[in-house]
Formats: C-alpha cells, structure tokens, sequence
C-alpha cells in the first residue's frame, strides 16, 4: 500500500520561538518547529562538542518542541536544527546570560517570558513593556522599522500593573522589524529584532471586483472585494504610501474581504494588497486623486453659456451607452478645466440606450468630464480629454479599452478627430503578442477603434494624428486572462457596440 504525502520541501518548515537571540543560563530554552506542510522525515536538533545535546519531542503530529539548557553565561553558543542529514537554515546564534540580566529585558511576551525572534507576517503580534525600573515617565513610544524602510510610531496602552504596557501592531509585510522603545523622547531599551514570516497562500487571493478608474475624487469612497477563500491562515493587509488614506477592511463569513478606500488629498496613490504578508496577484494599482466638483448644479442654465474666446476652440462631443438602471434625469455632467474652474456640460437623451455630452471649451489643456447619477460618479467616471485650437490638428482619444483589456474579447475607443480627416489618422497596438486591430471611421468626426489581444500582459496603444502621436499616446494597457477579470463599468462607449458589426 502506497501512502500519500507531501513533497519534500524544506522551505515550509516554520521555526518559532526563538528568543530574540537570548538564552537563560541553567534553565530550558525552548523553540518549536513545524514541519507539516513537508514529507515525513526525522527532526533533530545538536549544540557544538562539550554542551548537553538539545531534547527533541514530538507535541503533536510532526510539530517538534527542541528544549536546550545551557550551563556557562556570558558565551553564545551555536544550536543547529536538522530536517533529515539537511540544515534548516543557518544556524541559530544565542546569547546565553544569567537570569538576573534577562530580568532587565523591557520587551516580552504576554506572559511574561522572552520575546520571540519570529512572528507571523498579517497577524497582531502583541508584547508587554517593562519600564518598572524607569524613572519618572512623561512620553512613551515604540518606534517600529519594517522591511520597507519606514518607520511607524506607535503609543503602547497601559496595563493594569503600573509601569508595565501593551505593545501591539500588525506585521504586514515579510522580512525583519526593529523595535526601540522611547522615554522622554530618549532610546529605552537595545533594537528588538523580530522577523515576520509569511503564512498562508497569498498566490491563491485575487481581487474579484475593483474599480480601475485612472481618476478618484477626493472624499469618495470605491468598493471592492478580494476573494481569500483558498488563502488558508493569515490575514488581508491594504498599504498605501499616504498615510491619510482611509482604509476599512470587513472579512465577510465566506472567506472572502471588503475593501472601502477612501482618498482625502490630491495626487498621486498606489495601493498594495497582501495576504499573509505577501503581495496579492494583480492586487498593486495605482490613480490620481482629484478635487470634488463644488456647486456643480448652481450654475447649470439651459443653453450653453457663450464666452468670447471659446470661438478658437472646437466643441467636444462624447456618446455613452447607460443601463436601464440608471434615470436620465438624474444624470449630470461637469467639467474641471485646466485652470481648476468648475464647468458645465450638456447632456442629451437620444432615447436608444444612448446619451451625448456636448461641451464648449473655453480654455486649451488636460480636462476631466464627470459623469454622475444622483450625486454619485458612475463607475468609469472622471473621464479626462484634452482641448486644442481649433486651427490646430488635435484628436481626443477615450474609450475602455484604453484602460483594460481581456484575452481574447473586443476592447473599444474612440478617436475624435473633428477638423482633421481620419485618413491621417493611425493605430498601432505594441505588446507581449500580436493584437487584431479594426477601425470605422463613423462619418461624423469619429473613428472607432477596436482591438483584441491574444496574450495576457502589458501592451502600448499608439495612437497618431498626420504622423505625430495624440495626447497622451502611448496608453499602457494591462490585459488579463478571463479568470483574471475583475473590473466592471457601468459607463460605456457607444464605439463599443458599433464595431462588432465590423
């Protein structure tokens, strides 16, 4: 009879436990290796030559407790751990010292022992703060360096024994922390090093849904969820550079997150998804933050307002297709031009599925065209176009399929070229494989584009007026495979429906 078991691999075997590099002279030392995620094969564990060897007993199902007593202080004695004949790692380096040194020691475990030099990555790791032998306390923080470099300022809670505090914090990355613990404004305590290791399957997480809206708006929360029902132990961390973006996590009962961002400053993000203390698939984006449109409908009037320089500039019309969801008088639609001024654009019913947005630009530059139903941006929304002379050639390039794409299924655009003739115009798709590239010149100004990828990866779109690339161009597009697809909008170019006629 065969037996089933898993693949030999050393590398998922966890070792915790260890303390901090510190060991209690003439009382055990203990650690814990698990090995139940690796074929079954003897754990042993050995000191050097003249040291009592190390105990080795098996607590639970190939779950392996090494217990040590070193009997000489002030010397650092080498305890190596073995899966087989093979070396675990390198060996482990303690510091052994009398009891009465280790009593000195500020940081250790909730009860009261030495802190251990491993913790679980995306789990809360929690310590106590010993300063009984401090003075006077006015200030007291913990300074924590993560492997990424930055530096997190934490205020422990105190506990009910005087001068004893709750350190806590959640390690949401792999690699090494350095704890130092401040008084005053002064250094406290030696660096603690502790490193945080992964636990879980972050490769199994991905994001079922997410808005990939190049533009947010400041105060204005987007949902998504990530599905981490196969992730196993470990939990879902969201990092973001700017420390005032507002992050709530809610795990639902089947496994899987809700994420609600919600940005409050202008600029640039980039938000990074981890599980376990890995990082996600596909779970790295980035946008750009823009200021809400103030009094948008205080101004709005029934024709378009007339302005003396707007006679140089060309008119910018866009057509969508809307769900039966959404009422038409509910929609509305401004403009954030160049200068920051809130505008007005115009929308019309055109009663098949389908509305126009017209608006007269009265200044050159990058725009952004908000779309919104009842207050609220509808998915796909802010859109952004740029206004040239209108004696200068120009095209305005919009569409979903300059944002994403997937294997094998159509991704549309629009190029507007009003004032220049479509003949002049030119598309090019640069990426990991050859696309399939149709374009239909509307008759109205309007070319639209369609193209569909055969590979998964990052692909340019060139787009060119008379030789000279458009605004913007190229535009960098991520396609990913059907089982990867996890974006949807609910506002849609017409050009998407007009070309699989082609």
């Amino acid at each position: 009879m065969i037996i089933a078991d898993y693949e030999r691999n050393p590398s998922k075997i966890v070792i915790s436990g260890s303390t901090n590099g510190l060991a209690q002279a003439r009382k055990p030392n203990s650690l814990i290796i698990d090995a139940t995620l690796t074929a079954l094969e003897p754990v042993s564990a050995r000191l050097p030559a003249g040291f009592e060897q190390p105990i080795v007993e098996e607590i639970k199902p190939r779950v392996y407790r090494v217990t040590f007593i070193p009997s000489i202080t002030s010397e650092t004695i080498t305890l190596e751990l073995l899966y087989g004949d093979e070396l675990l790692g390198k060996p482990i380096v303690f510091l052994v010292k009398p009891e009465e040194e280790l009593e000195s020691v500020v940081l250790r475990n909730r009860s009261g022992g030495l802190l251990p030099s491993t913790v679980q990555a995306s789990l809360q790791f929690e310590a106590l703060i010993d300063v009984t032998k401090a003075g006077k306390i006015d200030e007291l923080f913990a300074e924590i360096k993560g492997p990424d470099g930055k530096v997190r300022k934490l205020l422990p809670t105190e506990n009910s024994d005087k001068k004893i505090y709750l350190l806590d914090f959640v390690p949401d990355l792999v690699g090494v922390y350095v704890i130092v613990i401040y008084i005053n404004g002064k250094p406290f305590s030696d660096p603690y090093n502790l490193t945080a290791i992964p636990v879980g399957s972050a490769d199994k997480c991905f994001v079922e849904s997410k808005s990939l809206d190049k533009f947010w708006t400041i105060g204005e929360p987007r949902v998504f969820v990530v599905n981490a029902k196969n992730g196993g132990k470990g939990a879902l961390n969201v990092l973001c550079e700017r420390a005032d973006l507002e992050i709530k996590i809610d795990k639902n009962e089947d496994g899987s997150y809700t994420i609600t961002l919600t940005p409050h400053t202008q600029g640039q993000h980039r938000v990074m998804l981890t599980y376990g203390g890995v990082d996600i698939p596909g779970g790295t984006f980035d946008f750009e933050c823009v200021p809400p449109l103030v009094n948008e409908d205080r101004n709005v009037s029934k024709q378009p307002m007339e302005s003396e320089d707007d006679g140089h500039l060309m008119p910018h019309s866009f057509r969508f297709s809307v769900t039966s969801e959404y009422q038409f008088n509910k929609l509305t639609a401004s403009i954030k031009m160049p200068s920051g001024t809130d505008d007005i654009a115009y929308i019309n019913d055109n009663r098949d599925g389908t509305v126009t947005v017209t608006y007269h630009p009265k200044e050159c530059g990058s725009h952004l065209l908000s779309i919104k139903h009842d207050g609220i941006n509808m998915s796909g929304s802010p859109i952004s176009f740029y206004v040239n002379e209108a004696n200068e050639e120009y095209a305005t390039v919009y569409g979903l399929g300059l944002l994403q794409a997937v294997v094998g299924e159509p991704a549309a655009f629009t190029v507007c070229a009003k004032g220049s003739p479509t003949k002049e115009l030119s598309v090019a798709i640069e990426g990991t494989a050859k696309a399939v590239i149709k374009c239909h010149d509307n008759k109205d100004g309007t070319c639209s584009v369609v193209w569909i990828p055969s590979m998964s990866g990052e692909y340019k779109v060139h787009v060119k007026l008379s030789g000279k690339p458009v605004k913007n161009s190229p535009f960098v597009v991520f396609v990913s495979n059907e089982d990867e697809k996890r974006a949807y909008l609910s506002l849609e170019p017409t050009a998407m429906s007009e070309v699989y006629s082609i």
